[in-house]
């Protein structure tokens, strides 16, 4: 517990169980640094009362800062409630990093690839629709091969990808019986540029901590068949050092959804032969980073806090 309950940050996420959040949590506390995790569904906000904010265990008026690494997944409603949390905390003058609309842009994988094609950045085509007619129409219009994706989600959970029009159809009219919005996705195959020895299917993940790339890796799937890269997936992570181009491209997507820690996903396209940003996370992982380089992200992250709170 905290000396006399008072903290100097707090780490917002969707589990206190994770071991990313508790390596963070250990690194601000090395730094001096008094530092607890938090759920936002233990937080209850205030409105003309003498606390901004009740917790069962920590003093959050007294914080001045939090790092947001997640709200969990859960309900449409609840949902709302969490990124209320964020928004309110900020209201009350509290520093967040990443921001609510930071936070808010990236989760919502519709508003990202918006916001990321708005600024001028190659990204997939892509359609979003909850509109069935306009589903069905964008197999076609994609090209015949595409990757269906959840507007909600990481780790490549829920994501198929599609390349017969009968299959396509079936899926999507099962999704729309349950419901769901369509994010549906041209695929790029992947290519190697000069200087890259891949075998399989690879993209490369930027962290973008401030305006400065804090890490780079590679992560080549196990098999042509896996066409997934991301670790929680089997992919593997390999060391990697991104030249101009790709550093370009996740700063510029890092700062076009104004996150100020990013894990920016880049794939060099064989319909392209360019590189272009797959998506830009909020809250990205470090493990698979940490098996390819000596990258100390969460000491990365504490410098980060410090220097913007000047503590």
């Amino acid at each position: 517990m905290p000396r006399g309950g008072v903290l100097d940050t707090a780490i917002i996420c969707g589990s206190i169980d994770n071991v990313e959040n508790a390596q963070l949590q250990h690194a601000f506390e090395l730094a001096g640094l008094r530092c607890a995790m938090m759920l936002p569904e233990e937080v209850a906000i205030g409105v003309s009362l003498n606390h901004a904010f009740e917790h069962d265990k920590i003093d959050l008026d007294a914080i001045p800062g939090f790092i947001v690494r997640g709200i969990g997944i859960t309900t449409l409603t609840k949902s709302f409630f969490r990124l209320d949390v964020l928004y309110s905390l900020e209201q009350r003058g509290k520093t967040l990093i990443n921001s609510a609309r930071a936070t808010e842009m990236a989760m919502n994988k519709t508003l990202a690839s918006v916001t990321i094609d708005s600024a001028g950045i190659p990204t997939p085509a892509t359609v979003v629709t909850e509109n069935l007619n306009h589903a069905l129409a964008a197999f076609d219009r994609l090209g015949g091969d595409v990757v269906i994706k959840p507007v909600y989600g990481s780790r490549g959970t829920g994501m198929f990808r599609i390349q017969d029009k009968g299959v396509a159809e079936h899926l999507l009219i099962e999704l729309f019986r349950n419901g769901c919005a369509f994010y549906i996705q041209q695929y790029h195959p992947w290519s190697a540029p000069g200087g890259i020895e891949a075998k399989h299917p690879f993209d490369v993940r930027i962290i973008v901590i401030g305006d400065e790339i804090a890490g780079s890796m590679m992560r080549e799937s196990p098999s042509d068949a896996q066409w997934k890269t991301n670790v929680h997936q089997g992919a593997m992570p390999r060391p990697y050092s991104p030249g101009n181009e790709e550093i370009e491209l996740a700063l510029k997507a890092a700062k076009s959804l104004r996150l100020e820690i990013a894990g920016v996903d880049l794939l060099h396209s064989s319909l392209t032969g360019s590189w272009i940003v797959l998506e830009a996370n909020c809250a990205p992982g470090w493990t698979g980073l940490s098996k390819a380089s000596n990258t100390d992200i969460p000491a990365r992250i504490v410098d980060y806090y410090r220097r913007k709170l000047k503590c």
